[in-house]
């Protein structure tokens, strides 16, 4: 099973029902709005090769809608294998790698 297919409507909608699984960020950015939705499963039983992966305790999810000022959205969903548990954690961890990418181009 491939992470796409692990976080399906489902899952994102069981995670969603708790704050230690799932976290909702609004943020005025450039052009637009952000909304950034956070999902950490520690269900990592399904996946083969976890014991290939030392420190392996979960998926992430993040699922990232902007909203421009003149009305259009784009929509981007990233998957992350993590040694983190904390949902606060997990996000504040993926915002950091964005803003290194960010600097890189």
């Amino acid at each position: 099973m491939k992470y796409p297919q692990f976080f399906d409507k489902t899952t994102l909608e069981t995670l969603e029902k708790s704050e230690s699984t799932y976290k909702k960020t609004v943020e005025k950015e450039q052009s637009g709005v952000a909304i950034r939705e956070y999902y950490l499963s520690q269900d990592i039983s399904w996946f083969q090769d976890r014991k290939e992966w030392a420190g392996l305790k979960s998926f992430g999810c993040v699922r990232r809608t902007f909203v421009k000022s003149t009305g259009e959205t784009t929509i981007d969903t990233r998957y992350f294998i993590a040694s983190i548990t904390d949902i606060n954690a997990f996000a504040k961890s993926v915002r950091a790698h964005w803003q290194v990418e960010n600097n890189l181009h």
